[in-house]
């Protein structure tokens, strides 16, 4: 599943374990505007592949990814890196990319727990599909801007089922 939110969505925080444990849960963009994520927000969502935090991201508590193993990519439009701390992304694989503004790099290469991952300038990102996978059954999983497609007998749906224009 992907969770989107309005865009007026007024949120400014996603609160300590609010979605723990939510092993549904694929992609989520935080909207605009949310400057914390608290204490194990995202704890043991173990099938969480993309995560984008917006420009307003400020701090992300401790755990508040932990035990997301299947993370797979970052996109961080935060200029100054967020605060994090020692165990906010324990048992995230440091060699996944995070996408950050490019004129951010050196920041993030030197920030606490930033610097141990493969910190890459959003104009190196790449722009189409960026990972496919097909399975036996010939069905073809693409994840493209931060969402998964799923495309079937040449018809393209969202990670829900939902068919796409």
């Amino acid at each position: 599943y992907e969770v989107h939110f309005a865009s007026y969505s007024q949120l400014k925080t996603i609160d300590h374990w609010a979605f723990f444990q939510c092993i549904n849960l694929q992609s989520m963009n935080i909207p605009e505007g949310v400057t914390t994520i608290g204490n194990g927000a995202f704890y043991g969502c173990a099938y969480l592949e993309s995560i984008v935090l917006p420009a307003s991201m400020q701090r992300i508590a401790d755990n508040g990814f932990a035990l997301c193993s299947k993370l797979r990519r970052m996109n961080v439009a935060a200029s100054t890196p967020p605060t994090v701390a020692a165990r906010t992304f324990e048992d995230v694989d440091r060699a996944i990319p995070v996408y950050v503004p490019t004129e951010s790099v050196g920041l993030y290469k030197a920030a606490p727990v930033w610097k141990e991952f493969n910190i890459v300038g959003r104009d190196e990102a790449p722009t189409s599909v960026e990972n496919t996978e097909v399975d036996s059954s010939n069905v073809q999983k693409i994840f493209r801007d931060g969402h998964v497609l799923i495309i079937r007998d040449g018809k393209t749906y969202n990670a829900i089922g939902q068919e796409m224009e």
